[in-house]
């Protein structure tokens, strides 16, 4: 899976891959498209996987200058 997958903007997705984020880790394949469809999640993974950036990203999709 890859972000274009999880619906994110290109401009978000170039971003990403500016600052070395090339892929979703798992935590964030589970839950960036529920978070983008507003839906409440509960996720637990370990330290370093990704849970602030499954939680940041759609955010920062929604505000994006195209929107």
């Amino acid at each position: 899976m890859n972000f274009k997958d999880l619906k994110i903007s290109d401009e978000l997705i170039d971003t990403l891959k500016k600052n070395g984020i090339k892929t979703p880790t798992p935590i964030q394949e589970e839950s960036i498209l529920h978070i983008k469809n507003n839906k409440d999640i509960l996720a637990q993974s370990q330290t370093g996987t990704g849970k602030t950036l499954a939680f940041l990203i759609p955010i920062f999709d929604s505000i994006s200058p195209k929107n």
